[in-house]
C-alpha cells in the first residue's frame, strides 16, 4: 500500500460526528471510529464493520474506541485522533485470509511488548494463552484444508 492509502484524509468527512462509546442511531451525530471508516470508504450503510476492514480488527478498534471514551461517553479530541488512526490501519484488511487473521489475533493476545497478556491480571494469563493457541490451531487447520504447508 502507498502512503496515501494508509493515511486518513479527514477532509473527506463532510458531516462531522463526535466519537463516542457504544452503538449509535443514524443522525445522532455520534459514532465510533469504525463508523468514520465506513463513511469514508463509501459504504452504502454506515456501520461498525466497514466493508474494507477485517471484522476481528474492527471489533478491536471498537473496544479501543469505547475504552478511550471519557465518563460522559465522548472521546476527547486527542483520543479521537488515536482511535481514528487505529481504525484507519484496518483499511484494506477485509480480504485477508483467515489464516492471517488467526495469526494476528494470536499475536495481539501474546506479544510480550504490546499484547493483551502484558496488561492482564495473573489469573487471566492462562486463559489468554489458551485462546491464542486456539487461534494458532485454527490457522494451521485452515492451511491444511487449503493444502498450504505449515510454517515451522
Amino acid at each position: 500500500m502507498s502512503a496515501a492509502e494508509t493515511e486518513m484524509d479527514l477532509d473527506r468527512i463532510t458531516h462531522p460526528l463526535r466519537l463516542a462509546r457504544g452503538s449509535h442511531q443514524r443522525g445522532s451525530g455520534k459514532g465510533c471510529a469504525m463508523n468514520a471508516i465506513s463513511y469514508t470508504n463509501g459504504d452504502e450503510r454506515i456501520t461498525d464493520f466497514p466493508t474494507c476492514s477485517a471484522r476481528p480488527l474492527a471489533v478491536l478498534v471498537q473496544a479501543c474506541n469505547d475504552l478511550l471514551a471519557a465518563p460522559g461517553g465522548y472521546l476527547s479530541p486527542e483520543h479521537s485522533v488515536l482511535a481514528l488512526e487505529l481504525a484507519w490501519q484496518t483499511v484494506g484488511t477485509a480480504a485477508v485470509a483467515d489464516t492471517v487473521v488467526h495469526a494476528w489475533l494470536a499475536e495481539l493476545l501474546t506479544n510480550p511488548v504490546w499484547g493483551v497478556v502484558q496488561y492482564a491480571k495473573i489469573t487471566a494469563v492462562k486463559a489468554i494463552l489458551d485462546i491464542a493457541e486456539l487461534h494458532r490451531r485454527a490457522a494451521r487447520a485452515v492451511r491444511r484444508c487449503q493444502g498450504s504447508p505449515s510454517p515451522r
